[in-house]
């Protein structure tokens, strides 16, 4: 009985510890860039819509093509001990994804390394250890698709989402921002139904 009281004690004790862990960390837009905000674009515009409380002011993108938009973003580790940063997954953003927009590569990484079975969101590995106190920064290029199909505004919150593991637990963080993009109805894909 003192043995089983003890193991139980002892995975509370493990649980409570990578519980903790996994919420000291935290997905930031960041201002690399020094430009005053964490979307820099090529080839179209952004503007900002107010959607009140919580959400606040969102950048929006206008879909066009040749566009490349690149948003900043740091992973940050407050926490009392190191996670493993497992998988950064875009909603809606993959090769099957359906709206004008899609995601054309994080950083240095090629396109999507960690593909979920249906395609529809972008999803890649960072498959790296983020210690106590340290941040991870890396930035995700928007590109236009013009096989999709986007008339009016896509909202997407939370982006982008981070599976991220400590002591063998693993959990999902997201940005507390969102990003619009807006269609403009002229891509491939927005051929005319009737």
């Amino acid at each position: 009985m003192v043995a089983a009281l003890a193991v139980t004690v002892a995975g509370v004790g493990w649980l409570g510890v990578a519980t903790s862990r996994l919420g000291h960390v935290a997905v930031a837009w960041d201002n690399a860039s020094g430009q005053g905000r964490p979307i820099s674009c090529l080839g179209t515009t952004v503007t900002e819509r107010r959607l009140g409380d919580p959400v606040g002011r969102v950048p929006v993108l206008r879909l066009q093509p040749g566009m490349d938009c690149a948003l900043s973003i740091r992973l940050i580790n407050r926490g009392s001990g190191t996670v493993h940063l497992d998988t950064v997954v875009l909603p809606y953003m993959g090769p099957e994804g359906g709206a004008e927009v899609q995601v054309a590569n994080l950083a240095d990484l090629p396109r999507a390394t960690a593909q979920p079975e249906d395609g529809l969101h972008a999803a890649f590995e960072l498959d790296r250890a983020l210690p106590e106190g340290e941040s991870h920064r890396f930035t995700i290029h928007f590109t236009y698709r013009d096989n999709g199909f986007s008339s009016g505004t896509i909202w997407v919150g939370n982006i982008p989402r981070l599976s991220v593991t400590a002591l063998t637990v693993t959990n999902t963080v997201a940005s507390p921002r969102t990003l619009a993009f807006q269609g403009t109805g002229r891509a491939s894909g927005c051929k005319d139904s009737t």
